[in-house]
């Protein structure tokens, strides 16, 4: 048989479509054997049984992974005093409210030649005007210093028509610069013209009010089994969680001559401790009252030299070391306004990189500000340190702005203001 017809028979095997006789179907049939499946190796075997392994091992992890996080109980207990932000899908953790800061007085007026004057507003009370001439722009530069306010806005020469600049104070003159600022504005009386060098320092004191630089931050170490402040206040020393916490959150200061923002501590005779946490963000400062930093004193259950501090800050972070649930209720100062629970987690990813669980409480006046937590709330410990930054500028922020905040800072300008006035009574 020659080898092409060889050839034919193998492709008449493999391929039955020949237009043959009952015959030759019958012998083809008797021929016809199935294709032998090549013999895998041994080598190829043990791969793919490798590769089904390591993707059962990760179909595992995921699985556990996706248990873990809906059998984890919310590290915050929910009140309705009490807003808790437990993570947003698609929430953006870098983007935060930035707040303009107003530094009128200090970049505008101090070391120029200014006047000032002030007068009582039947229902705006006792506003305070600084004025700056702009010899070249032909116009005056007016600051209004008021109790909710600095507000600062130009007022053409030529809409006063005044002649000597020394004549700003007069009543006329400063009915039209009110015009000017607010059409609806007018009635003020008692006007009097001020010393600038004599008052610059106080003017200084209600525009620093104004602007949020400097944040002073509670932290507090919570074992399992605490569920009160005077359980977190009695707590002498951190684990080494707790410590590899702290070192993210920022340097480790002696207070002793320490001339940066020290919030509110001791910086002479160590007697609000020797440490402080300490930290920088653009032109913000951060001072964090550690609470096992802080005097311990044995006799004292309540611990009234940590919590005169800690008690007295907007914004407290509560490091929770273990299954711990945090009521921000168990605080009675009426000052803190947002909680902000940390707790360290290996157990929902990579077991050789430590994370952080994280969520948020503010009272509920309190209006949401960002960033938010992303879901699920989760932070390695290159992020954790960015974000709560951030949470804590805007949240602070965001409280002073509030309701029942802004009346409170709003009364403390008022009789500051009326202060000011008054000292020119004589």
């Amino acid at each position: 048989m020659s080898s092409s017809s060889q050839t034919s028979d193998n492709d008449e095997d493999y391929y039955d479509d020949s237009d043959s006789s009952n015959s030759s179907k019958k012998k083809h049939k008797k021929k016809s054997k199935k294709p032998k499946k090549p013999k895998k190796s041994k080598k190829s075997k043990k791969s793919k049984k490798s590769k089904k392994s390591k993707k059962s091992k990760n179909k595992k992890k995921k699985k556990n992974r996706k248990k873990t996080i809906k059998k984890s109980v919310h590290l915050i207990v929910k009140s309705e005093d009490w807003i808790t932000e437990y993570g947003k899908k698609g929430a953006n953790p870098k983007e935060f409210d930035r707040f303009e800061n107003t530094n009128y007085f200090k970049e505008k007026f101090v070391g120029n030649d200014y006047v000032i004057f002030a007068g009582k507003h039947p229902k705006k009370g006792i506003l305070i005007f600084c004025v700056l001439e702009l010899k070249e722009q032909k116009e005056f530069l007016v600051l209004l210093v008021s109790k909710s306010i600095n507000k600062l806005f130009t007022v053409q020469k030529k809409d006063l028509k005044i002649g000597l600049f020394k004549n700003m104070c007069k009543p006329s003159n400063l009915t039209k610069i009110i015009s000017k600022y607010d059409p609806k504005m007018s009635g003020i009386q008692d006007i009097i013209d001020m010393d600038p060098e004599a008052e610059e320092k106080e003017i200084l004191s209600l525009e620093d009010e104004q602007n949020l630089n400097n944040f002073k931050v509670g932290v507090i170490y919570v074992k399992p089994n605490q569920t009160t402040e005077n359980d977190f206040f009695q707590n002498q020393k951190g684990s080494e969680a707790f410590k590899k916490f702290l070192k993210i959150l920022g340097e480790k200061i002696k207070l002793k001559n320490f001339y940066k923002y020290s919030g509110g501590l001791d910086i002479e005779n160590d007697y609000d401790g020797k440490y402080a946490i300490y930290n920088t963000y653009e032109n913000y400062e951060f001072l964090f009252h550690v609470s096992t930093f802080l005097p311990f004193d044995k006799f004292d259950k309540q611990q009234i030299s940590r919590k005169r501090h800690i008690g007295n800050d907007i914004v407290v972070i509560a490091f929770l070391d273990g299954e711990v649930q945090y009521d921000p209720r168990c605080f009675t100062s009426q000052q803190n306004h947002i909680h902000i629970c940390v707790q360290p987690n290996t157990d929902e990813i990579e077991s050789d990189k430590l994370f952080y669980k994280v969520e948020v409480a503010r009272k509920n006046y309190v209006d949401d500000f960002k960033p938010n937590i992303p879901k699920p709330s989760l932070f390695s410990e290159d992020e954790i340190l960015n974000f709560l930054l951030l949470k804590i500028i805007s949240g602070e922020k965001t409280v002073k702005n509030s309701g029942p905040y802004q009346r409170r800072i709003e009364n403390s300008r008022v009789s500051k203001l009326e202060m000011i006035y008054e000292s020119y009574d004589d």
